[in-house]
């Protein structure tokens, strides 16, 4: 049976990586065939770059502070003093905006005045183009430690609280929400000045399993039983449009990665490639699909053993979503 598995395009939150790899079953060996879309050897100069996008479609307007509430979520302890806290964004608009890049994040105390706060980029959540649909959400991470940089376990100027914070949109205007958390685990508290801000990222329901805006593909992974080790595996993807109006890649091809996974921990690691997205024409139809040749090399000192194939586009967010297929590598 093959795993079926909708692909982010860029509307979705997508930490590059396989943090949720689902299980699928290998079919008999697909050799090539003449119909499959040949492989290419080409790395993408960067991330996020070929994204599909629908054909016609209308520049998206910017957020407004209308158009958001804010919701402070609360905060978890990680190592070592550092803290990780969520915002909640909730499109109560009428109509779809989009969200691009951070805010700019002030604290306030429990009398109104300003918290003095030097922020930073949290380069773990990559800035991409998040669409709110009408009751859409997304997601802003703030990190903050309660030590000093120097690591000894203490915060010389004292620790402050935060009761409020204010969060300045990309294209203007501000949105303001508590920092204490509702969970009764208190306010933001920090040692200053630094507080780690993170890029907006899409939030969708964990209960989301029918198409919505932004789902363009449904992948198909197709991957021999066995491989061997010192050869290429050779396998298939197919890629169809789940989605309503024509797609096109405007800037190039995606790019998408593959890890192998084996015994005792033994994996490749993520490599990426560019999807050979020519031969799909400039207009890619609803309902269209196409498959692909593909390839990993399997290192001659792959252990035997059983293997799990992941494959993932890039989809402008920070988890790809990847396939994953079962397969055993043999003696070469």
């Amino acid at each position: 049976m093959d795993l079926r598995v909708l692909l982010a395009a860029p509307a979705m939150v997508l930490l590059w990586g396989c943090a949720s790899v689902p299980a699928a079953v290998s079919r008999a060996n697909p050799a090539a065939s003449s119909s499959a879309i040949p492989w290419i050897d080409t790395k993408p100069s960067a991330y996020h770059e070929g994204l599909a996008v629908p054909v016609g479609q209308p520049p998206l307007r910017a957020c407004k502070p209308d158009d958001l509430t804010a919701t402070y979520a609360g905060a978890m302890g990680l190592t070592n003093g550092q803290m990780t806290g969520t915002i909640d964004l909730a499109n109560v608009s009428s109509t779809a905006c989009v969200l691009d890049g951070a805010a700019a994040v002030d604290l306030f105390g429990a009398k109104g005045a300003t918290l003095s706060i030097s922020t930073y980029s949290d380069t773990r959540f990559t800035a991409v183009p998040v669409v709110l649909q009408p009751a859409g959400r997304a997601t802003i991470q703030l990190d903050w430690s309660q030590y000093d940089e120097a690591g000894d376990g203490t915060c010389a100027g004292g620790l402050v609280q935060a009761a409020a914070m204010n969060l300045t949109l990309p294209g203007g205007g501000t949105v303001t929400t508590s920092a204490v958390s509702p969970r009764n685990d208190g306010p933001i508290t920090f040692c200053p000045p630094r507080i780690g801000v993170g890029a907006f990222q899409a939030s969708l329901p964990a209960d989301a399993t029918a198409p919505v805006a932004g789902h363009y593909f449904e992948a198909t992974l197709n991957v021999p039983s066995t491989g061997r080790a010192g050869h290429a595996l050779n396998y298939q993807v197919t890629l169809k449009s789940v989605f309503n109006r024509p797609l096109s890649f405007p800037n190039g091809c995606p790019g998408y990665l593959e890890d192998l996974a084996g015994p005792s921990g033994w994996t490749l690691g993520k490599t990426w490639y560019v999807l050979n997205c020519q031969p799909m024409g400039a207009v890619i139809a609803p309902g269209a699909s196409f498959t692909f040749a593909m390839v990993v090399q399997i290192p001659a000192s792959a252990p035997v053993g059983d293997y799990s194939l992941a494959w993932g586009i890039d989809a402008g967010d920070s988890n790809n979503n990847a396939l994953s297929a079962s397969f055993t590598v043999v003696p070469g």
